[in-house]
């Protein structure tokens, strides 16, 4: 069966992983208050809710907006040349709510979108994959990985902080050929 997304678990080494987590988590990674968490478009979804989070844009168009991005890229063997945007992307905990935030794209050019898990919590991210809508849970290094033509969201964490970062793409970023049909992306 063919599918259009691929999740991959302990992406980085556990040291790497650890490392990652505690530097985001740590007192001096700066972290940017967003009021919303996509760009509000209209009537939603019962099922959607927009939500306060904080981001930090480590790249973005050829913006450097932490030098630090090259030296992750290194860790995740991802090409440089092909990156468009790299973003760190965090939700405090909301127990009283069970909604996900609303489907979106990442960007309306053809491009791919991996999302790395940075620590365990819950929050899963929801995939709207021509197999149906696929959930994948966070955990702490794990990547998923799908063309960016496909809407995507996540529900709203429960407990503890959902700390993410998001790639996108101009061009499969993993070695080999892509494992799926591009739907759309280069």
């Amino acid at each position: 069966m063919t599918t259009d997304y691929l999740v991959v678990d302990d992406y980085l080494t556990p040291a790497q992983a650890d490392e990652l987590e505690k530097l985001m988590f740590g007192n001096y990674f700066p972290w940017y208050f967003l009021d919303n968490t996509t760009t509000p478009e209209g009537t939603r979804d019962p099922n959607e809710v927009e939500c306060p989070m904080f981001v930090h844009n480590l790249y973005f168009e050829g913006a450097v907006n932490n030098p630090g991005y090259q030296q992750m890229l290194r860790e995740f063997r991802f090409d440089p040349a092909i990156l468009t945007r790299m973003k760190a992307n965090m939700l405090l905990a909301r127990p009283s709510e069970s909604r996900h935030t609303p489907f979106h794209v990442d960007r309306v050019d053809p491009h791919y979108t991996v999302i790395y898990y940075v620590n365990e919590s819950d929050g899963a991210t929801l995939i709207q994959s021509g197999q149906g809508q696929i959930l994948v849970e966070p955990r702490k290094g794990r990547i998923v990985l799908f063309s960016g033509a496909l809407k995507h969201a996540n529900y709203l964490p429960a407990r503890g902080s959902r700390c993410v970062i998001n790639f996108n793409f101009q061009a499969y970023p993993l070695p080999g050929e892509p494992p799926f049909p591009s739907g759309g992306s280069p």
